[in-house]
C-alpha cells in the first residue's frame, strides 16, 4: 500500500459535514453529491463510484484508512471512475435510494455503502466494506475496481441490462403509495439546510429506465451484495467473473 504522509485538500475541504471532512485530505479525487460530478461522468463516459457513510461508522473509518489514503487506489479511481462521497446523515434520501438497490441484491446491510452507477445515476453493482487484501468470500477493493472498469468497457450492454433488472427488482418491492416518479435525466434542483443554493443537488431519486420502474425514497433497507441468492434477482455476479 502506497500512502503519502501529506495530501493537499480535495473538494471536500470546504464542506461542513464531519464525515466529508474526514476524507478531505485523501488522495482520492472526491466530489460531493452535485451536478458537477454527474456532468463530468457523462462527459467522460465513466461510471460513478458512490461511497456513503457517516462520521461515527467504524468500518467507514477502516476503509478510509486502508483504501482511500492509498495512492494506488486513488489512481485507479481517477483513471476509471468519478468518485463521489456522501454523508448519509446529510443526505438520507440518497442513502435510502441506493440502500434500496443493495437490498434488492441481497438481504444484509451496513456502511460504508459503495455503489457503482452509470453516468445517469442508475446502480449496477455494489457492496459495503471491501478489504485491501483478499479474504475468504471478500474480494480486495483494487480487484473490484479493476473488474468493474473492465466490465464497463467490455460488457457495457450487460451492465446496463443489469441496471434495468435491478430497477425492476426495487420497483417490485416498493409499496405503490411510496413510489416516486422521476424522469430520466431530471435536472430539477432543491437546496438543503447544509448546502448553499449554488450547490443544490438534483433530486436524490436515480432516474428510472424510460419504460421501466420508478424509485422509492421511503425505504430503510440495506445490504452489501457480491452475488445474488436466488434466480429471481439480477445476476450481478458477472461483474466479478
Amino acid at each position: 500500500m502506497s500512502v503519502t504522509p501529506f495530501q493537499p485538500a480535495n473538494r471536500l475541504a470546504s464542506k461542513t459535514s464531519p464525515y466529508l471532512l474526514q476524507h478531505a485530505d485523501n488522495p482520492v479525487d472526491w466530489y460531493p453529491w452535485r451536478e458537477e460530478a454527474f456532468a463530468r461522468a457523462r462527459a467522460e463516459d465513466k461510471p460513478i463510484f458512490l461511497s456513503v457513510g457517516y462520521a461515527t461508522c467504524h468500518w467507514c473509518h477502516v476503509m478510509e484508512r486502508e483504501s482511500f489514503k492509498d495512492e494506488t487506489v486513488a489512481r485507479q479511481l481517477a483513471e476509471g471512475f468519478i468518485a463521489i462521497k456522501v454523508d448519509r446523515e446529510e443526505l438520507p434520501d440518497v442513502d435510502h435510494v441506493y440502500m434500496s438497490a443493495l437490498q434488492a441484491l441481497n438481504d444484509r446491510g451496513g456502511w460504508p455503502m459503495n455503489m457503482f452507477l452509470t453516468p445517469q445515476l442508475s446502480p449496477f453493482f455494489g457492496g459495503t466494506y471491501f478489504p485491501p487484501r483478499r479474504r475468504p468470500g471478500m474480494p480486495r477493493f483494487s480487484d473490484v475496481l479493476a473488474k468493474v472498469r473492465e466490465a464497463w468497457h467490455q460488457r457495457r450492454a450487460e451492465l446496463e441490462q443489469q441496471a434495468r433488472q435491478l430497477l425492476a427488482r426495487v420497483h417490485q418491492n416498493m409499496q405503490p403509495s411510496a413510489r416516486v416518479a422521476t424522469a430520466v435525466g431530471a435536472t430539477a434542483r432543491r437546496p438543503t439546510a447544509t448546502r448553499s443554493a449554488a450547490e443544490s443537488s438534483p433530486p436524490a431519486q436515480p432516474p428510472a429506465a424510460a419504460d421501466g420502474p420508478r424509485w422509492n425514497t421511503n425505504s430503510s433497507t440495506t445490504c452489501p451484495p457480491i452475488r445474488c441468492s436466488d434466480t429471481t434477482r439480477p445476476t450481478l455476479t458477472g461483474v466479478m467473473s
